[in-house]
C-alpha cells in the first residue's frame, strides 16, 4: 500500500458501521463535507449518491475507500449490506 495515497485523516471502520456513515466520518475528519470528498475523488463523472451505497456500492467506490484509508477491500465491502 502506498502511504502517500492515504488521506491526512483516515479513520478506521467501526464495528457494525455502514459505508455511508463511515464516508461521513472520513469527510468530517478531513474537515470537509462528504459531497466535497466525493467530488474530489470522482469529479462530476461518477457520484456515489445516486444510489444506496450501503446496498449497492460500486467497485470503484470500494476500491477508492480502501486505497485512501489503508483498509482491505474486503473490510470496506463488509461495511455494506451486500455481504
Amino acid at each position: 500500500m502506498a502511504h502517500a495515497l492515504l488521506w491526512p485523516a483516515h479513520p478506521q471502520l467501526l464495528p457494525d458501521e455502514l459505508l455511508s456513515s463511515w464516508l461521513v466520518r472520513i469527510a468530517a475528519a478531513n474537515g470537509i463535507k462528504v459531497q466535497r470528498l466525493c467530488w474530489e475523488l470522482f469529479g462530476n463523472a461518477k457520484s456515489p449518491w445516486n444510489r444506496d451505497v450501503d446496498r449497492s456500492a460500486p467497485d470503484w467506490l470500494i476500491e477508492a475507500i480502501a486505497l485512501h484509508t489503508g483498509c482491505r477491500k474486503r473490510e470496506v465491502l463488509a461495511s455494506t449490506l451486500t455481504t
